[in-house]
């Protein structure tokens, strides 16, 4: 009896450890704001898992990006999202944007996003109404 309690009990311990275990990371889809000229600012709610090393990867082909071929921003985690700053990008282009999220157990990544920058670099003469 005392033996079947034992099993029992390891059993037990072994379901509830088994799930506390880590998964590979799972990505919502990639949402922008601030868009520029030369930056987007993006940013992917983290579903799943947890987060050693994430980022996005964009570039004005959609097969690069879906092949990882793409050029790398690394980005922050605060512990739900993955954030950061794509810059440099150039004026009225197209751009295809994919998150990633990596952990020990692989690479986890959302939906390609399209967005296209904004056509012109600001300047002084953004103003709509000059001041007088």
């Amino acid at each position: 009896m005392k033996k079947l309690i034992y099993m029992l009990f390891v059993g037990m311990l072994a379901t509830l450890t088994s799930c506390e275990k880590d998964v590979v990371p799972v990505l919502g889809a990639v949402e922008t704001s601030d868009i520029t000229a030369s930056t987007i600012n993006c940013r992917c709610e983290v579903t799943e898992g947890s987060i050693d090393a994430c980022g996005f990867y964009y570039s004005t082909s959609k097969s690069r990006v879906s092949t990882k071929k793409a050029d790398k921003m690394e980005g922050t985690f605060d512990g739900t999202a993955i954030e950061a700053q794509l810059s440099k990008l150039q004026p009225n282009k197209m751009y295809y944007i994919m998150a990633y999220g990596m952990n020990e157990l692989g690479e986890g990544t959302s939906a390609i996003l399209s967005i296209k920058t904004d056509h012109r670099m600001p300047g002084s003469g953004d103003m709509p109404y000059p001041e007088y």
